[in-house]
């Protein structure tokens, strides 16, 4: 049943306000990104530039190389999301289709892993990385992205894999 012109009106309200709650501090940002830096601190603040500057930019691209920290982060995540999808999905695999003694422990068990907060162990990976020597490299980001996303990765493919007709 369709509902009343006034439900629909009131409905659609509501999502343009939370549409523009929500793309708001994007649009500021993006704004602000092209405002010369007296501009951005000016009262009233200007919801349109009045003069557009790149300076921000090659700033950020040349004095600061921001093109590498981007370039940085593709190769660890794209890595870490590999890794995590070859270990989970054979994972996932193995305990949808084997007979597993313990399997539903063995999965609440992973669940609870997948929830655990990684600031809990920020301090022990970074004294075990610096003894290791691997600060400021790419396996020191990698290896831990990979271990705390595995287990939810698992989690999921398992279920996937069960839903798969051979």
């Amino acid at each position: 049943m369709k509902k009343p012109l006034y439900q629909r009106v009131i409905g659609y309200v509501v999502l343009v306000f939370f549409l523009v709650v929500i793309l708001l501090p994007f649009y500021w940002m993006f704004v602000t990104s092209f405002e010369p830096n007296s501009d951005i601190s000016a009262y009233p603040p200007a919801y349109f530039p009045h003069q557009w500057t790149l300076s921000h930019y090659a700033e950020a691209f040349g004095q600061f190389h921001f093109g590498r920290y981007i370039l940085n982060s593709v190769i660890v995540a794209i890595t870490s999301t590999f890794f995590v999808l070859l270990f989970g999905s054979m994972a996932g695999f193995s305990i949808a289709r084997l007979p597993i003694k313990g399997k539903q422990p063995m999965l609440i068990f992973l669940l609870i892993i997948s929830v655990f907060p990684p600031l809990v162990v920020i301090t022990p990976l970074y004294m075990l990385l610096r003894d290791v020597g691997w600060l400021d490299s790419y396996q020191a980001l990698i290896i831990p992205y990979t271990a705390f996303n595995l287990p939810f990765a698992i989690w999921i493919l398992r279920k996937l894999e069960s839903q798969v007709v051979v």
